[in-house]
């Protein structure tokens, strides 16, 4: 089993679960088993919203200026955590039998995480 997260965008929770259910093992990806949102202790979703302001809290606040022109967003991006359970897709790298084979894969990792 492979565990994906990804942090989506209120309204947008269910897009990348919906296509990994319709893409099924297709196009070289995983089967989708599930996805699931967490939850804490209190049984509150894991989201960023606990990180920002609420009513009434100043934004300035809780921005991190990492520049000397670090401009404070006027819009707030609450997402919430959402986890994606996938069957384990190829072959670990540990089964490679020759050195050329381990190139070769690595080569496609890089091609692959080049063009995606």
């Amino acid at each position: 089993m492979v565990v994906k997260h990804s942090w989506c965008e209120d309204g947008r929770q269910e897009v990348e679960g919906d296509f990994l259910v319709k893409s099924k093992d297709g196009f070289g990806g995983p089967r989708h088993h599930y996805s699931f949102y967490p939850a804490d202790s209190c049984g509150r979703l894991v989201s960023a919203a606990r990180f920002l302001p609420i009513y009434g809290e100043k934004l300035e606040d809780f921005h991190w200026a990492i520049a000397y022109n670090s401009e404070v967003s006027s819009h707030l991006h609450c997402r919430d955590l959402w986890m994606h359970v996938n069957k384990s897709a190829g072959w670990s790298l540990v089964h490679v039998k020759t050195p050329w084979d381990l190139f070769v894969a690595i080569g496609h990792g890089v091609l692959g995480a080049f063009w995606s």
